[in-house]
């Protein structure tokens, strides 16, 4: 794949600073065994705000975008020399035993391409006795003092933002502004060439920075040497929150010259809080591993301010620091439409919201129709519909309730009286519950009409009738059926 003209004019210009600025340093090396003339802060933390606590970004500003910041630092015996000519190793003494001092750092962008400034202060200094090994002097007082300016110009070749892998080269500069004395400065002019890159997903950051090429003016103390180097730095940012990054770092050294101290590394781990758009905020705390330099406790705390970022690649109104995926714009919807990404099936039910009907209810797939998306009853748990009521005189119970087939005579209303209320007919004899209810309620049996009612069913003797006496017919062929059946003897 071809590079654009773009880039590849990064490239060119990148190339020629790293070859111009490396020639001063050179100049200005100088190896002096009476005076100390280097710096023992290797840890430089990140000036734009944009990657870790020390770990850089290759993502810049953007244009006319401004940053700045203070880090407070504690390290601990960052100076302690030891002898291990005998195999073992055996304490020399502590130059330094504690440091207490703050990073001044500020950035400004221009599109592709952002220049830092960083100016380390150490508050106050705790020396160590004075070592038995003399070629390495204690100052008189704990006052602390400035160390080396460094300028750092970055120009961004990929935006990690915009492609998931970011690309960078920074050429740091460091003048000779440090006070050689309390091991704050180099003494000359020192540049590296360092390559950033950056692989970034949705919550994950994977950051490493690489220096194969740093000059220093040449140092040469009690068999410390170190004029051309490596540096390198790796972290990773975990986002269990969108404001909130968990990160682990590691960064050292390693001095091509010498036989002492030729690696210098430490670790650390720390918290990144971002409040609001354009303040960030961390705290840390790591080790040293090895070398001149590195503590063997050192701790953090950090505050940086950015200008607003105002841009908006995809134009879909949300800036590119709260969008998601800032090269595809939101659909705005309705439906999540606060992360920039647009949303082609809102309800996940595999059909585009462009086919699909129902875009806010996902399709039951297996049930009807499966291609208009939407969702289908069952017909096995579908309500099925209660039959239609039979009570045609509106009285509140259904005829079926009281066994009967349906009347369609039956135009009287139950009156509810309390007397067989059940029946569904009106009860015009309450009084006398022996008679039964109007005919067109309860029809008749089928059969013999019963008998009339006498008096004797009443229980009342006067009012029975007599028996009606049989004819003499009647009963000659009485007598005469009972002789027949006694039979003669």
């Amino acid at each position: 794949m071809l590079m654009s003209s773009s880039c590849l004019r990064r490239v060119v210009f990148v190339t020629a600073l790293a070859i111009l600025v490396p020639s001063v340093a050179l100049g200005h090396g100088s190896e002096n065994h009476g005076e100390p003339q280097f710096n023992i802060q290797h840890a430089r933390f990140d000036s734009t705000g944009t990657g870790l606590a020390v770990t850089s970004s290759p993502s810049t500003l953007g244009f006319l975008r401004g940053g700045g910041g203070v880090t407070f630092f504690v390290a601990d015996r960052p100076f302690v020399l030891y002898d291990n000519s005998s195999g073992s190793l055996e304490k020399w003494g502590e130059v330094i035993q504690s440091m207490v001092g703050i990073d001044l750092h500020a950035a400004f962008g221009f599109g592709f391409v952002d220049v830092a400034l960083h100016m380390p202060v150490a508050a106050a200094i705790v020396w160590g006795e004075d070592p038995t090994h003399g070629d390495f002097p204690i100052p008189a007082g704990d006052a602390g003092g400035f160390g080396d300016l460094s300028v750092i110009p970055k120009v961004r070749i990929l935006d990690p933002a915009a492609k998931k892998f970011g690309l960078a080269v920074q050429v740091p500069v460091s003048l000779p502004t440090g006070q050689r004395s309390r091991y704050m400065g180099d003494g000359g002019v020192n540049v590296a060439v360092d390559i950033l890159a950056e692989l970034r997903l949705k919550r994950f950051r994977a950051l490493v920075n690489l220096a194969p090429l740093h000059l220093r003016p040449k140092v040469d103390y009690g068999g410390f040497v170190r004029q051309v180097g490596m540096d390198w730095k790796a972290g990773i940012s975990v986002m269990p929150l969108p404001t909130l990054d968990v990160r682990a770092e590691i960064w050292g050294s390693v001095a091509y010259q010498g036989e002492h101290s030729r690696t210098t590394a430490e670790w650390a781990l720390s918290v990144g809080l971002n409040p609001a758009d354009g303040i960030g905020l961390h705290l840390g705390a790591g080790t040293g591993i090895a070398g001149v330099g590195a503590p063997q406790l050192r701790a953090f705390a950090a505050v940086h301010f950015t200008s607003p970022d105002k841009r908006d690649r995809d134009s879909d109104g949300l800036v590119d620091s709260k969008d998601a995926c800032p090269d595809d714009a939101e659909d705005m919807d309705g439906w999540e439409d606060g992360d920039g990404c647009p949303d082609n099936d809102n309800d996940g039910d595999g059909i585009p919201d462009s086919k699909d009907q129902c875009p806010g209810n996902a399709e039951n797939l297996g049930v009807g129709n499966d291609q208009d998306g939407c969702p289908d009853l069952d017909p096995s748990t579908e309500p099925q519909e209660a039959p239609p009521s039979d009570d045609s005189d509106a009285d509140g119970t259904d005829a079926a309730e009281v066994n009967q087939p349906p009347q369609p005579v039956d135009q009287s209303a139950e009156d509810t009286d309390a007397a067989e209320d059940t029946d569904a007919a009106e009860d015009t004899d309450a009084a006398d519950v022996s008679q039964p209810d109007q005919a067109v309620d309860q029809p008749p049996a089928e059969g013999p009409a019963p008998a009339e009612s006498t008096g004797a069913d009443t229980g009342d003797p006067e009012s029975a009738d007599p028996p009606e006496e049989p004819s003499a017919g009647e009963s000659d062929e009485a007598e005469a059926v009972n002789d027949d059946g006694k039979g003669e003897e």
